[in-house]
């Protein structure tokens, strides 16, 4: 089950290995932990993914995330990938206790 603990050390791995790759807060949860939002490229078309909404559909959250590692520059080329991939942190943390 992924959740709020394995997305905070999935950002660490990527500030770390995908230099073109970074991650804000986009607001907290009621919980108080925060929603984060990975930013990919710098083209000039947006395109938000979000996943994560319920708190036991977090495979797609692990999806993302592995995606995001295994992708290369030029997957973006020409578009600005916005990716929450958590956006209900308490209920993953809720089921996966």
């Amino acid at each position: 089950m992924y959740a709020y603990h394995e997305l905070i050390y999935d950002l660490i791995r990527l500030d770390v290995f995908q230099k073109e790759m970074s991650f804000f807060s986009v607001g907290t949860s009621e919980l108080g932990q925060n929603i984060f939002c990975i930013k990919a490229g710098e083209g000039d078309k947006n395109v938000l993914a979000v996943s994560g909404h319920h708190s036991l559909e977090t495979m797609l959250s692990e999806f993302l995330m592995e995606y995001l590692f295994r992708s290369k520059e030029d997957w973006f080329s020409g578009v600005t990938l916005y990716a929450i991939p958590l956006l209900n942190p308490d209920g993953a943390e809720i089921v996966a206790g």
